[in-house]
């Protein structure tokens, strides 16, 4: 999509935003998204992360990413709009970028498909000695056991 930017528009955006040097976070002090990231009110309905407005601002011609990609943060701050901290990828490359750097831990995120994550969504690595194959989809034998232990004492509660 392409921003129709008014003098208005611009003023009104990069109020809300506090820069103190070029290389440092340019912080978002406006409306916040459930999920932590900053949003602005591009139109009568209309909510626009701030991320992606100063991306395509500043990176792109005035025009928003494609819905299939994603702004990244190399900075990890969501509420940063900084362009220089802001760059266009995938959302697995998002994925696999937060879980390098600690963002994403493997019990509370599945990078990509589930059967592509290292780990089970309990947090067991998987292995050729703790993985079950069936029906196409990779198993956690841990998982499973613990499963079947709780669901033995279900049906037989020790006195």
């Amino acid at each position: 999509m392409k921003l129709k930017w008014t003098k208005e528009r611009d003023a009104r955006f990069w109020d809300k935003v506090y820069v103190e040097e070029d290389e440092d976070c340019w912080l978002w002090f406006a409306a916040i998204t459930s999920s932590g990231y900053g949003s602005f009110s591009y139109s009568k309905g209309k909510l626009i992360s701030a991320h992606k407005i100063s991306w395509a601002i500043h990176k792109n011609n005035d025009t928003l990413s494609p819905r299939n990609l994603q702004i990244m943060h190399l900075c990890d701050n969501k509420v940063c709009v900084n362009p220089q901290h802001l760059v266009m990828g995938t959302a697995r490359q998002n994925n696999l970028d937060a879980f390098k750097r600690g963002l994403n831990t493997p019990i509370n995120k599945i990078v990509g498909r589930p059967s592509e994550n290292p780990y089970c969504k309990h947090g067991h690595e998987r292995s050729k000695e703790n993985t079950i194959i069936k029906d196409g989809y990779k198993l956690c034998k841990l998982c499973r056991q613990e499963t079947y232990r709780k669901s033995k004492l279900k049906k037989h509660p020790s006195p």
